[in-house]
């Protein structure tokens, strides 16, 4: 990693430039700087009192949300703390209403910054969302005898299918994981390929699908009155297949990339194709003769689905693996994905189950696909419903999470009391 370190160097600071998040982005980063956004209050040097989550995105940030109200709630002499790792992520947090929150962005997995940051944090316990495994954050954890917890558990087709030399790596560093709460029975199975004993791995299942604690989007002025089809989480060239697509149709086609730091090449793609377009973040206003929506802006995804007559979820046109298909389907929004799905392979089985979303092939029949069903909205009615009836299915799943967090807490804290 220290050899490495100048070119972490020159990514960061084009991620900085792209995505903001300035020179705190970069410097903590960097482990220039660890742990700022810890108050004294939450720093303590006997008894643990802060309980350390990483979420690494805006997906996990807004997964454990209603998990950290909960534990707000539940003990208020806890402290919580985030770390994150993009400037997304860190706005999403600083828009939460938990008063014992703090958050600061995650250093890049250096020896010296994360021993510092461990030292910093003197936490309870880490709990990990979902995906990340880096070895001197979970080494340092065996280090200071502390608990480490994954929750959300998954595994992409990615690091099931890395160098033999990295799969050691997950190995070794896998046996620091004192639990592994894992979405679905083939995370857990994968995670036992890892290494990890059976013992260790439970199956909960996906704590994105919590309802309970959301609260209703707010309507974009522009969009409202407005019938349009969302693309969201898109990535390069699925934008230029679905403009081409839906040029022929009479819908309003909205594009919300993956990455809103793509909107200038997005919108060089528009301006190349002759397309009427307008973008979000400039607050240009919607003309009869606009076609697209460029939706590049953060923090506004549930919004633009709350009012689309459906929902198109990007990164499954090309191999890209998929995104969170459960969004839409929260809102009984109809769903549509492309094939390529293979990182959200549990959730697209769980909206077959109950007929809720729709695989298309290419975006040409995409756009067939929207047009006929717009025509019938009765079937628009009844997959919507669906979507609700899915995702009903799932409630107790939090509960769970809850349930476990809450018996693991006060394990961790016994000795203290």
């Amino acid at each position: 990693m220290y050899l490495l370190s100048p070119l972490w160097l020159v990514v960061t600071a084009v991620q900085t430039k792209r995505r903001g998040g300035g020179w705190r982005f970069l410097s903590t980063r960097m482990g220039w700087r660890t742990g700022s956004g810890v108050t004294d209050q939450a720093r303590q040097t006997t008894v643990p009192q802060l309980l350390w989550f990483h979420a690494a995105s805006v997906g996990e940030v807004k997964a454990i949300l209603p998990l950290l109200q909960h534990i707000e709630k539940r003990d208020s002499n806890l402290r919580l703390h985030v770390t994150c790792t993009t400037p997304e992520s860190l706005l999403l947090l600083q828009r939460a209403t938990v008063s014992t929150l703090s958050h600061d962005y995650a250093p890049i997995d250096f020896y010296g910054s994360i021993h510092r940051l461990y030292q910093r944090l003197n936490p309870l316990a880490l709990i990990i969302v979902e995906t990340e495994i880096w070895p001197n954050l979970y080494r340092r954890a065996g280090h200071f005898n502390l608990p480490l917890v994954i929750i959300n558990g998954r595994l992409s087709t990615k690091t099931r299918q890395a160098p033999a030399i990295v799969l050691k790596t997950y190995r070794q560093v896998l046996q620091h994981v004192t639990l592994v709460l894992s979405r679905s029975e083939a995370d857990t199975d994968s995670f036992q390929k890892l290494g990890v004993d059976a013992q260790r791995v439970r199956t909960i299942g996906n704590i994105k699908t919590y309802t309970g604690a959301q609260q209703p989007p707010v309507d974009i002025p522009e969009l409202a009155g407005r019938s349009y089809i969302l693309a969201a989480s898109t990535h390069e060239p699925e934008e230029q297949q679905l403009c081409e697509a839906f040029a022929t149709t009479d819908f309003l086609l909205v594009i919300a990339p993956r990455h809103v730091q793509r909107s200038l090449r997005i919108q060089q793609m528009l301006t190349d194709r002759n397309t009427e377009f307008a973008v979000r973040s400039r607050n240009d206003s919607l003309t009869p003769a606009t076609n697209v929506y460029l939706a590049d802006t953060t923090g506004e995804i549930d919004a633009l689905i709350k009012n689309a007559n459906m929902v198109f979820v990007g990164g499954s046109l090309i191999e890209r693996g998929g995104h969170n298909v459960l969004e839409p389907a929260i809102q009984g929004v109809p769903v549509f994905t492309g094939p390529h799905t293979k990182n959200f392979k549990a959730e697209v089985e769980l909206l077959q189950s109950f007929g809720a979303i729709t695989i298309v092939n290419s975006a040409a029949e995409l756009a067939n696909r929207c047009t006929a069903l717009n025509a019938d909205p009765e079937e628009l009615q009844k997959l919507g419903a669906a979507g609700k009836q899915a995702i009903a299915s799932t409630q107790h799943i939090f509960d769970q999470y809850t349930r476990i967090i809450d018996q693991l807490i006060a394990q961790w804290r016994e000795p203290g009391v």
